[in-house]
């Protein structure tokens, strides 16, 4: 008999524009014949952080426990919360779920896919204290009472086994879609520097003051900027340093790669935020060459390989940066390229993640082993 997966929170199919949003890939990669898979309904769209948490529980409550009047007929269940809110949402539901299912002879499985530490990123952002306890709280209860974590990275796995220290953690990484990469051969790009992410996002923020100190210090140097909300690129960035470069800011683009692709460096300044680095491996799929940071290696440790393009500080990135602008620095920078794409290739494309994921949890002789155990 197949497996019923509930999945939380409320998400769309991914579409052709969808190549590296965590939620949406995770949930299409459950959507397979070998399990029953349906997923919690939209919530009005509030503010304030308790009446959004307050929503997701209800309606995702009123949801699920309908469901199974009507699929009664199911014994083996995983209820699936990705990110936070729905991790803690899908905890309490499923305890919930495991004291009436000892009625009826249910198997219940609570997982929880973190997207990285919750206590690290509070750390980073300072958020209002309010907000910071909650937030760190619904993780620890996520992690302590789920019956599984799927951990962004190595680090986070770390971080999470001194809260728990059980055999219940697997480290699902950050993946991309690779099916529309476009790649070109390093020497031959056009753009030698580019930077793309979501600028409602603070640590993108931050990044990107980093890459103004650069510019501050650097002439007749042509960059990309682009992403969700980048034209805040325009205000962020002081007016004198459009005159003395060439920055374009090109606001979204559906497909990152057709700048990547093309593009020699990646501008990576990123010191803070979540285990979540995917727009530095979509970077990497397309084979342009990140400088990065320490903080960014941990998520992705193949790129330890290359301490050249590691800083451990902004002003160390900036230094870094301009040996590989003034050719100080002599590598081969095509097959590094190449080297690059095949690490997300056979690492962190959601392809070969979607098979690894399958394999571990989603066979449903797989599932009613894990359920039962």
């Amino acid at each position: 008999m197949k497996v019923l997966v509930y999945f939380i929170p409320f998400t769309h199919e991914p579409n052709e524009d969808t190549i590296s949003t965590r939620v949406p890939l995770l949930y299409s990669i459950l959507n397979d014949s070998s399990v029953e898979l349906h997923k919690a309904p939209p919530i009005p769209e509030v503010r304030n952080f308790a009446l959004k948490r307050l929503f997701l529980l209800l309606f995702s409550g009123v949801s699920i426990f309908r469901l199974l009047k009507i699929k009664h007929h199911f014994h083996d269940i995983i209820i699936l919360g990705s990110d936070q809110p729905a991790g803690f949402v899908a905890s309490i539901l499923g305890k919930m779920l495991k004291i009436f299912g000892k009625l009826g002879n249910k198997h219940i499985l609570i997982i929880y896919d973190s997207h990285g530490s919750r206590y690290k990123l509070a750390q980073d952002l300072s958020p209002p204290l309010p907000y910071k306890i909650l937030n760190i709280f619904e993780d620890v209860y996520s992690v302590k009472t789920a019956d599984m974590i799927l951990s962004p990275s190595l680090a986070d796995y770390i971080t999470y086994n001194r809260i728990q220290k059980k055999d219940k953690f697997i480290v699902l990484p950050s993946f991309v879609k690779i099916d529309k990469v476009v790649y070109h051969e390093w020497s031959r790009r056009t753009i030698n520097f580019a930077f793309h992410a979501n600028f409602k996002y603070p640590p993108n923020l931050d990044a990107l003051k980093i890459i103004s100190r650069w510019l501050s210090t650097v002439n007749n140097v042509h960059v990309v900027i682009f992403g969700i909300d980048s034209f805040v690129a325009y205000k962020l960035l002081p007016s004198e340093l459009f005159e003395k470069n060439n920055i374009e800011i090109l606001g979204y683009i559906s497909n990152p790669y057709y700048i990547l692709g093309n593009t020699k460096f990646y501008l990576a300044p990123i010191f803070k935020g979540t285990g979540i680095i995917t727009k530095v491996l979509e970077a990497m799929a397309a084979g342009a060459v990140p400088i990065t940071t320490k903080f960014v290696s941990l998520g992705i440790p193949e790129l330890k390989q290359w301490p050249e393009l590691i800083a451990t500080s902004p002003e160390d990135w900036i230094y870094k940066l301009n040996t590989h602008r003034t050719k100080s620095i002599k590598m081969d920078y095509d097959a590094i390229s190449k080297s690059l794409s095949d690490i997300v290739k056979h690492k962190y494309s959601y392809e070969i993640n979607k098979q690894i994921l399958k394999s571990k949890l989603f066979c449903v002789e797989e599932c009613q082993k894990r359920v039962r155990s």
